[in-house]
C-alpha cells in the first residue's frame, strides 16, 4: 500500500518527536542533530545497480591482469579441490537447491 506524501511527513515528525523525547532535548537541537546525521549518511549513497557495475569492472581488469601476468590458470578456474566448506546464506528455494546441488558434487555446505 503506498503512502501519501502527507503521511510520509507526518510520520517524520513523530520520528523526530520521539528522538527529542529519548534524548530530552529541544526539537531545535534535534533537527540540528538529524541534519548531521543524515549529512554523514549521504555522503555516498551507491545504488545497487552501480554497485553491480563497479563489481563487473574490477572482475574485468582482475581478470585482465591476471592474464597478462601468465597467471590465467589461477585467474580463471576455480580449484579442483573438494574439501572446500561453502556457506550458503538464505534457506528459501533458491538456497536449498543450491545446497542440493553442491553436494550432489560431493561439496560440504551450510545453510544460514
Amino acid at each position: 500500500m503506498s503512502h501519501s506524501q502527507l503521511f510520509h511527513k507526518l510520520a517524520n515528525t513523530f520520528r523526530i518527536i520521539r528522538y527529542c523525547q529519548q534524548r530530552n532535548i529541544s526539537t531545535s537541537q534535534g533537527l540540528e542533530e538529524i541534519s548531521t546525521i543524515q549529512k554523514m549518511m549521504s555522503v555516498r549513497k551507491t545504488k545497487r545497480r552501480e554497485f553491480l557495475a563497479d563489481m563487473g569492472k574490477f572482475t574485468l581488469i582482475g581478470g585482465a591482469m591476471g592474464i597478462s601476468t601468465g597467471y590465467a590458470h589461477r585467474t580463471l578456474a576455480a580449484p579442483s579441490s573438494t574439501d572446500a566448506k561453502i556457506a550458503i546464506i538464505g534457506g528459501g528455494l533458491a538456497g536449498l537447491a543450491c545446497a542440493y546441488e553442491l553436494q550432489k558434487k560431493r561439496h560440504f555446505c551450510y545453510c544460514l
